[in-house]
């Protein structure tokens, strides 16, 4: 009996460079897909913030348009509630060109970040005077 040996025969399967290969790109792509959900999450948490904090501008500035006494220039600072989420509120009034016309200006502002530079919300509105 002899032994035969084919030497162009190759055996069929995957050798283990092929698999690791193989295992670094599904990793890589997973990888890549992970970071895209979590992307895709901070933006609608922030877009969510962003919501909640233009009610509280809103209501800061309807409280200033129904208060009775007409105020002058003023500003205050309130804490507004927006389901579980505490915002600070900046409220300002001033004066405009015109005399019957006050300008409010309310900025909302994350309660939990001691840094009042960046402003969640903006609104303006006006109030007019004597009518």
């Amino acid at each position: 009996m002899t032994l035969r040996v084919d030497v162009g025969h190759r055996p069929s399967g995957f050798t283990l460079i092929e698999v690791l290969i193989a295992l670094a790109v599904a990793s890589i792509v997973f990888l890549g897909g992970l970071k895209l959900v979590q992307t895709v999450s901070q933006s609608l948490f922030e877009s969510r913030d962003r919501n909640l904090a233009m009610l509280c501008a809103d209501n800061a500035l309807v409280l200033v348009r129904l208060q009775v006494q007409r105020q002058g220039v003023s500003e205050r600072r309130d804490t507004c509630r927006q389901g579980s989420r505490v915002f600070n509120v900046q409220t300002r009034v001033l004066v405009t060109p015109h005399s019957n016309f006050r300008r409010i200006e309310a900025r909302v502002y994350r309660a939990d970040t001691p840094d009042d530079d960046f402003s969640l919300a903006y609104r303006v509105g006006f109030l007019p005077l004597g009518f």
